[in-house]
């Protein structure tokens, strides 16, 4: 079975839980990078308002996730340089019921000049709603999570 009817099934098989949560990897990777572009005042505010609202859609829960927006700019210089690493995918994707799967990601994190640290976040793989033209249908879409 192909990506489309990995977007469009019914229920996930082991390929489609493997590739959301590479999915799900890369969207961490994405996040990252849009808090480095978002706390970095050398660039204007446009591009740093657009990458708050990237960011925010990585996430089921964004109202939480915005919360969390604001602890990630608490460095002296207002910038904060985060690199992540050696990701894996350490909860396959598991299903909650027949709408939700929730899985788990391991990775390395170093902000700053801190010492870096293995993290974990949890990903949703969720049934959505979405508009292809005037065709509404039920896809899966990835979300981080924070718990």
């Amino acid at each position: 079975e192909g990506e489309e009817g990995g977007l469009f099934s019914d229920s996930l098989g082991e390929e489609q839980k493997e590739f959301f949560g590479k999915r799900a990897m890369q969207n961490l990777e994405d996040y990252f990078e849009c808090l480095d572009i978002m706390s970095d005042m050398q660039y204007d505010s446009t591009l740093r308002d657009q990458a708050k609202a990237i960011a925010l859609e990585m996430f089921y829960d964004q109202k939480k996730a915005l919360g969390m927006f604001s602890l990630a700019g608490d460095t002296p210089s207002g910038r904060t340089r985060t690199t992540v690493s050696n990701l894996v995918v350490s909860s396959s994707p598991e299903a909650l019921n027949d709408s939700t799967y929730a899985g788990k990601i391991s990775f390395d994190m170093q902000t700053n000049d801190r010492e870096g640290r293995r993290e974990q976040i949890d990903f949703t793989v969720r049934k959505t709603r979405k508009n292809f033209g005037s065709e509404e249908r039920l896809v899966w879409e990835t979300y981080l999570e924070f718990r």
